[in-house]
């Protein structure tokens, strides 16, 4: 369904030249929970934006289906961030004049299919905010908007979802939370692409793709927490 082949990106200001990914190759399968982790630097965030159509690779392709993301035009990006990918992403993205329910139906407000309330208010109450329906942004926690934020791409169902550390801002407990409610996509074949430090986040995930200096370095299937800790500090290790 959605597939990177020899993907390298390169950052330029201008004067110097950064290296974010180099010839990185992978593939994601309908219902399939995939966690991207590596050091910092080195490029998981770039992999997922690049994956996500968000930026154009400067080598390689992302096929989804038969559009070439790094090729298409706006326009097919555009519909496709609208209608078959959803996003967690570390920066909320809240409306601050929409309540909590109003920012989870937002997509449908740009064209999107309609997202009946009853869906929008039963995708907040599965991220622990069914009291938080009427507040607007401000009146929330970050945590909470956070959570408004995950509740938002979940209120459809998504073909892939992209989430960018999406329990970064959450205690233990709202974080296992919204894990358990990504795992549950797999049932209706949504493909999750998720970058996380955190190997107990991980765990949730059916493989891990660990990325040093921007190049794919080992994947894990069925991974344990333990397992990933062990795999990362030796990474962390290598890299210093």
């Amino acid at each position: 369904m959605l597939t990177a082949a020899g993907l390298g990106h390169t950052f330029s200001n201008g004067r110097v030249e950064t290296l974010a990914l180099d010839g990185v190759s992978c593939a994601f399968e309908p219902g399939s929970f995939t966690a991207i982790m590596g050091p910092s630097g080195s490029g998981k965030s770039t992999l997922l934006y690049c994956l996500a159509g968000l930026i154009r690779a400067s080598a390689g392709s992302v096929a989804f289906d038969a559009t070439e993301l790094t090729t298409a035009k706006q326009r097919q990006l555009d519909l496709l961030r609208r209608d078959e990918f959803g996003f967690i992403f570390q920066s909320f993205n809240l409306i601050d004049a929409l309540t909590a329910l109003q920012n989870v139906t937002l997509p449908s407000l740009f064209g999107g299919p309609a997202i009946p309330r009853e869906q929008a208010v039963n995708a907040l109450a599965n991220v622990g905010l069914s009291e938080k329906v009427k507040s607007y942004p401000a009146e929330l926690s970050g945590g909470q908007q956070q959570r408004v934020a995950i509740a938002r791409a979940l209120a459809q169902t998504r073909r892939v979802i992209f989430a960018d550390e999406p329990t970064g801002a959450l205690d233990r407990k709202s974080g296992f939370l919204v894990m358990d409610q990504l795992r549950r996509f797999r049932d209706v074949g949504t493909a999750v692409v998720m970058v996380t430090h955190d190997p107990q986040i991980a765990a949730y995930a059916d493989r891990v793709l660990f990325l040093v200096d921007g190049r794919l370095v080992d994947t894990m299937d069925a991974p344990t927490a333990e397992a990933v800790s062990s795999r990362m500090t030796g990474l962390e290790s290598a890299a210093r």
